[in-house]
């Protein structure tokens, strides 16, 4: 399988569209040691495109957390549960920033 290349302007797309933002934990880019990645929603091996439709800007955390997969176990209740999509989904119908700056999940 080969890997499409994410063109400059795509990932800039990409970059302005969730503000310098990680799109799945809110973490800005300046407050990372290291630079924010381009993930693939859906990955490259699931036939994910290299679209802005199926790209998210991600902290390096998230995408290493996430990796290639589209669905986890929810610890609750040990079901197969997708994963969050940042292109299809509302981050705050899923997620709570608490006042100590912990995210909490609020739904499987």
């Amino acid at each position: 399988m080969t890997s499409a290349r994410i063109s400059a302007d795509l990932r800039q797309l990409v970059s302005q569209r969730a503000q310098g933002r990680c799109e799945y934990c809110l973490l800005h880019q300046n407050f990372s040691i290291y630079t924010h990645e381009v993930d693939h929603v859906i990955a490259q091996k699931h036939d994910g495109p290299t679209t802005a439709e199926n790209l998210a800007l991600s902290c390096l955390s998230c995408n290493r957390h996430k990796g290639t997969d589209l669905t986890t176990f929810d610890p609750a209740t040990g079901e197969i549960t997708p994963l969050f999509n940042p292109r299809t989904q509302i981050w705050s119908n899923h997620f709570l920033l608490d006042n100590n700056a912990r995210l909490d999940g609020i739904t499987p």
